[in-house]
């Protein structure tokens, strides 16, 4: 019979091993994901600072020669195909 854990969960059978390493995998997961999204946001909140302080909200020099507006760019099959080409030759 299986019995439910203080957090709700169902204590699966094993030994007390597997069960804790089971726990501390769940929290290593958790964390990364925890990690991740804050990295996310702070790495965005600083590109938003320098697009509004240095950049003035106007897209850099580079930015307007590498980054073409959708309507520029050539999305036919046989460039995806060359762009891919590319990209695994590399």
């Amino acid at each position: 019979m299986n019995q439910m854990s203080p957090w709700g969960e169902t204590v699966t059978q094993g030994t007390l091993f597997e069960r804790v390493d089971h726990i501390i995998e769940q929290g290593q997961q958790v964390a990364a994901i925890q990690t991740n999204a804050a990295q996310t946001m702070t790495f965005w909140r600083i590109g938003a600072e320098i697009h509004i302080a240095v950049l003035a909200e106007e897209r850099a020099d580079y930015g307007q020669q590498i980054v073409y507006p959708p309507c520029r760019r050539n999305w036919s099959p046989s460039a995806v195909a060359a762009m891919s080409n590319e990209i695994c030759a590399a």
